[in-house]
């Protein structure tokens, strides 16, 4: 009897060791980390039921950031076991935007002739966009017009700190399965286009935007 109280103390102690350690791999900072995040990411969503995805997306970064925080050897802040992105555009023609609430759409008179459109998407306005030299804005989507086969010049960034600079879709630049990962691209109207920006959420970098 005694050695078997031995055995199941030592069992005891072994699996709260074990629950010790787990509970260290993502410590108090990290999990205070993420729920400021969190609110943070909710507070950039649009309100009552627009915002429902982006609240979404929110909540699903949280829990991958608490996940991967737990299986990290040592989480520490800001990272905490994440894989961040800092980027830079240079020029610099934005300033810090926080308006992910916005979805807008902007759209102008198509007048006939060798005129195509450039349809804009900003997924969520996650990204600050700037259109051909424009000034730079997180509006949702925009609609417009240029002459056949000009090249226009687009640059992205993050619309606020909640988020990362991620990729383009349908720009010149998209070629591959990871698209076009430069924030300063192009693309060129040789007939009606429409191009995706996206910016991911900065606790999870890698998650992809829906097609536009």
């Amino acid at each position: 009897m005694t050695r078997l109280m031995g055995r199941v103390a030592l069992v005891g102690s072994i699996l709260a060791a074990a629950i010790t350690a787990s509970a260290a791999r993502c410590p108090s900072d990290c999990r205070g980390l993420f729920k400021t995040e969190l609110r943070a990411c909710r507070t950039e969503c649009p309100k009552r039921r627009a915002g429902k995805e982006c609240r979404s997306a929110c909540a699903a970064a949280f829990r991958a950031g608490k996940a991967t925080c737990k299986t990290a050897t040592v989480p520490t802040p800001p990272g905490c076991g994440r894989t961040t992105t800092t980027t830079t555009v240079s020029p610099t023609t934005s300033t810090s935007l926080g308006g992910g609430s916005s979805s807008t759409t902007t759209s102008s008179t198509i007048p006939t002739g060798n005129t195509v459109i450039l349809t804009v998407k900003n997924y969520l306005s996650w990204c600050s966009v700037s259109v051909d030299g424009g000034p730079a804005n997180t509006t949702a989507t925009q609609m417009l017009p240029f002459p056949k086969d000009t090249v226009v010049s687009l640059s992205a960034d993050k619309a606020s700190a909640v988020f990362v600079f991620g990729y383009w879709v349908g720009t010149t630049g998209d070629t591959s399965p990871s698209h076009d990962t430069a924030m300063m691209t192009t693309v060129t109207m040789d007939a009606d286009k429409t191009i995706q920006a996206c910016c991911p959420f900065a606790s999870a970098p890698n998650t992809p935007c829906p097609a536009p």
